[in-house]
């Protein structure tokens, strides 16, 4: 039956299955006990003890029981049912047995069975029931009602002895009743099922739909099982999947041709691919003179450190390495290089190392002899070659291609050789004649081209050697009659020049005096410049004086109206001291002699003014006489300046015609070396015509030595006739050939050994 879920808070349903069949197990049970005691109770009414308790009463409860069990399975509602309707049976059963003491004892049991229940509140709902009963029945008793609780003449001590049983069962089984169902919590479940559970787990099986549908107590056992079985569960099927992936990663590594180790966190092998474990076990001999102890078959559970000398620095280096290592090691008279990685875990955890192995002993033994064999070419000797008996694969064909490529350079070397020594033995018919293609077929083209462009060289040497002979002849012959010709020249140009040598001293003597003269005509005139200077200065001076002596006249005037004012002043203050009589006596004689000193000052005053005038009329006479003598000097210095300019141009014409005449006297002299050196080049120049014709002989000589072939013979060009020379050619200059520098190559790539 479902209800909603707020009738089922209110009816007290169990939130999970387990707790609920039990539960309802024992309503199954405990409605059995409510049977036994209707029947008892039915008993006891057919032994005379009482219909009505039995009608009314137990009859009632066991149906209330029943059909609450019936519609409300394991609720707490039902609990409480049971709870009551067992008190209330027992309470009957007390009035039937008239309040026997020994039918009190059956209060007791069924408080303890309700403990079946494991829940504290319908033991406490019975212990208030029956409390509540026997409280009001025994003084209902005792009111002499018709209900039997207790014995009569039971007084109220055993009342409440029997409360307190009541009431301390109840406190322990309480106790008991919220320990049972905390344990039954964290079960969860019913233990047989979990003991299934648990053996389903050490087979790794899923558990039942039912059970994995179930909801279990936060915090149980059987929830942690459940939980429990799908970590497990889940990661079974994760190792099953990486061991999937692990066997797949294995046979793909155990195929590869890369020989690769893994190694855990420790250093410790966990894994070695066939490929390395092959190559490991080729080199087991000689791996072993380093490490005795060396078994290929056997390195799984090894350290790696086995491989190291130092192993403290190569675990330090591991345990910081966060990227690619390579390393190079020789163990034993093998070189392998090895290439490190980290293994990180998904939480960036270190888990191992995985390290790829490469046998580099065979390279590098190619590399030394491939070296050995190419210095010796670089030195000239080609005879040297790559082994090829113990080499296989690439480096096979490598060694084959080297010793092919030295083949084919020593070939063609070889004839490369023997045509230039033919060349040198002068045997100019030669040619290169192998098939060769590329770089080579163009050294063997530009070599036969450079014989048959030296054969037609030396053919048109021999034909020009005679016509060159001929030619040297009829210069010699043309420069004796110059040189004659020059020598008379040269002896005319000499007396030429002597002539002008005496002209020239002559013109630089005139040159001389006349720098003399204009030389102290500018001194005359300097001279002059500086005295109009000073009387120009004597004029500005007596023109301060005048200026001065007139100031002072006006200074003069002022201090004799100042001696006129004092006097007035004086003359005032004797009219006001004769007013005052007596008493302006005293001020009367200053008075006086006030006016005294005025007077003084005022004819004082008089005889200054007319110094200062008559000095003033001799200063301007002075200053008149000083500008007239300066108007003089200003002409004197014109004059002299006029001289000055007539002498230096006199003296700068003379200086060019002595110039003149000593650059003619130079370039006679000039003409007169020329000359000389004409003769003397004329005289080498015949001694070189002859020399020439010499040279010409032993040209011709020498170049007989050669073979040329007959082609050459007949179409070479033919000798230039003599005659009239055309201009002469500026002689070619042959520029020098850039030299060849070595340009040293760098390699494609390094190897960086760690």
């Amino acid at each position: 039956m479902t209800v909603a879920p707020d009738a089922d808070r209110l009816i007290g349903r169990e939130h999970y299955a387990y707790l609920q069949r039990l539960a309802a197990g024992a309503d199954r049970l405990l409605v059995l006990v409510a049977g036994v005691l209707t029947a008892v109770s039915a008993l006891l009414a057919l032994s005379g003890r009482g219909w009505t308790a039995f009608l009314a009463v137990a009859l009632p409860s066991l149906a209330l029981v029943a059909v609450q069990t019936r519609l409300f399975p394991g609720t707490r509602l039902s609990r409480c049912t049971v709870a009551l309707g067992l008190m209330v049976l027992a309470a009957a059963l007390i009035h039937q047995s008239g309040g026997m003491i020994e039918t009190h004892f059956g209060v007791i049991v069924l408080i303890a069975t309700l403990l079946y229940y494991r829940d504290w509140l319908p033991i406490v709902v019975a212990a208030g029931a029956i409390a509540v009963h026997h409280v009001a029945f025994f003084f209902m008793q005792h009111a002499g009602l018709p209900v039997m609780a207790f014995l009569p003449g039971t007084g109220i001590g055993v009342l409440l002895m029997h409360a307190a049983y009541v009431v301390a069962e109840s406190a322990v089984l309480v106790v008991m009743a919220v320990q049972m169902r905390r344990e039954l919590v964290l079960l969860g479940h019913d233990p047989a099922e979990l003991t299934q559970l648990a053996q389903a787990m050490t087979r790794d099986e899923a558990l039942p739909a039912h059970i994995a549908r179930m909801r279990f107590p936060e915090g149980s056992l059987a929830q942690a099982l459940v939980a429990t079985n799908g970590a497990l569960l889940a990661r079974h099927d994760a190792d099953l999947r990486m061991s999937r992936d692990n066997l797949r990663i294995r046979t793909a590594l155990d195929s590869v041709t890369t020989n690769v180790m893994i190694a855990d966190a420790e250093r410790n092998i966990v894994y070695v691919n066939k490929p390395l474990t092959a190559m490991l076990a080729q080199a087991q001999d000689d791996l072993r003179r380093d490490i005795p102890s060396f078994d290929a078959a056997t390195l799984l559970g090894r350290n790696i450190d086995l491989f190291h000398r130092n192993p403290e620095h190569q675990a330090t280096m591991l345990a910081r390495l966060q990227g690619t290592h390579r390393a190079q090691i020789r163990v034993g008279g093998q070189v392998m290089r090895l290439i490190v990685n980290p293994v990180l875990g998904e939480d960036g955890q270190r888990q191992g190392y995985v390290v790829e192995w490469a046998n580099l002993t065979a390279e590098l033994q190619v590399e030394e002899e491939i070296a050995r064999v190419m210095e010796a070419a670089a030195a000239g000797d080609l005879s040297g070659r790559v082994p090829v008996a113990d080499k296989q694969g690439f480096l096979l064909q490598l060694a084959q291609r080297i010793n092919a490529l030295l083949d084919r350079n020593a070939t063609s070397l070889e004839e490369i050789s023997a045509l230039l020594s033919a060349l040198a033995r002068g045997d100019l018919t030669a040619r290169m004649q192998g098939d060769y293609q590329g770089v080579f077929a163009r050294i063997r083209d530009d070599a036969n081209a450079t014989a048959a462009q030296l054969a037609g060289i030396v053919g048109r040497i021999q034909q020009s050697a005679g016509t060159i002979n001929i030619a040297a002849t009829e210069i010699a012959a043309g420069n004796n009659d110059l040189s004659q010709r020059t020598e008379q020249q040269a002896a005319n140009l000499e007396e030429t020049a002597a002539s002008m040598d005496e002209l020239t001293s002559t013109v630089k003597a005139s040159a001389e005096h006349a720098q003399r003269a204009n030389q102290l005509a500018h001194d005359a005139a300097t001279v002059a410049t500086r005295g109009g200077g000073v009387v120009g200065q004597v004029v500005a001076t007596m023109a301060e004086i005048a200026q001065s002596s007139h100031k002072i006249g006006e200074i003069i005037s002022v201090i004799d109206g100042i001696a006129f004012q004092t006097n007035i002043l004086a003359l005032n203050a004797a009219v006001e001291a004769a007013r005052a009589g007596e008493q302006g006596r005293g001020f009367a004689v200053v008075a006086s002699e006030v006016r005294a000193l005025a007077q003084r000052s005022a004819n004082a005053a008089k005889e200054i003014k007319g110094l200062i005038e008559d000095s003033v009329s001799r200063i301007g006479n002075g200053s008149a006489l000083a500008s007239e003598a300066g108007r003089t000097m200003e002409q004197i210095v014109g004059s002299v300046q006029g001289v000055t300019r007539i002498m230096g141009e006199i003296a700068d014409a003379s200086a060019q015609q002595a110039a003149g005449i000593d650059q003619i006297n130079q370039a006679v002299m000039h003409m007169d070396e020329g000359t000389q050196q004409n003769a003397a080049l004329v005289e080498e120049a015949s001694a070189a015509a002859r020399s020439m014709e010499d040279q010409a002989a032993q040209l011709v000589e020498a170049v007989s030595v050669f073979r040329l072939a007959q082609a050459h013979a007949d179409h070479a060009a033919p000798a230039a006739a003599p005659g009239r020379s055309g201009p002469p050619r500026k002689p070619a200059t042959r520029k020098p050939a850039p030299a060849l520098a070595l340009v040293p190559t760098q390699p494609d790539a390094s190897w960086a050994e760690f």
